[in-house]
């Protein structure tokens, strides 16, 4: 699942990439990801291209527990909510 800005040129980007590796792959909006919507994969990437930190933070409960990518600034945000060691690495 990639969680990010739908019918983006990023989003389409990566749902390009990603369909010619996996066998399902789905996109839903980072707006309103919440982690409940992942039931059904093994991984999820979490993507905003917000410059800065003018991304919103996501709002994800701490039993969320799914592999996950994040990239760029909501990824930083989501490792501080949930205090992961992988903030700003």
């Amino acid at each position: 699942m990639d969680a990010g800005l739908p019918n983006t040129d990023r989003a389409k980007g990566f749902m390009h990439f990603l369909t010619k590796h996996f066998r399902q792959v789905e996109t839903m909006d980072y707006n309103t990801f919440t982690g409940s919507q992942t039931a059904d994969f093994d991984v999820v990437i979490i993507d905003h291209d917000g410059a800065n930190t003018r991304a919103p933070r996501p709002n994800i409960s701490r039993q969320y527990a799914r592999a996950t990518v994040t990239v760029g600034v909501p990824g930083a945000f989501l490792c501080s909510q949930l205090s992961l060691k992988t903030g700003y690495l």
